[in-house]
């Protein structure tokens, strides 16, 4: 399962905040620990878009963004297959980066 997981650490997030693409399962998370989760949702739930939704991820809670599932990047002989679903993952990934600079920082 971890082989499938990226991880995105842009320098503008704190230590705390990571992006994670979690392939195999088929989604984006914004992770952010040390967060009270009751406490996020009431602050930032309606700041969400239509397709984000807040969920505890072990330690963490995470904004989520519904992706294409892929398989691991080891596993993909020929990654041009794939091209249409990784433009959408970045595109994702960069809409999760937005909202957290505009609602977070």
């Amino acid at each position: 399962m971890w082989n499938s997981w990226i991880r995105f650490n842009p320098k503008v997030f704190p230590s705390k905040v990571t992006i994670v693409h979690k392939g195999r399962q088929g989604y984006i998370d914004l992770q952010i620990s040390d967060m009270n989760l009751s406490e996020f949702s009431n602050n930032f739930k309606d700041k969400l878009a239509e397709h984000m939704s807040i969920h505890k991820t072990g330690k963490s809670l995470s904004v989520r963004i519904i992706v294409p599932k892929i398989p691991n990047l080891e596993d993909i002989d020929e990654p041009e297959n794939y091209r249409n679903e990784i433009i959408e993952i970045l595109n994702k990934v960069s809409i999760l980066m937005e909202w957290y600079i505009e609602n977070m920082s």
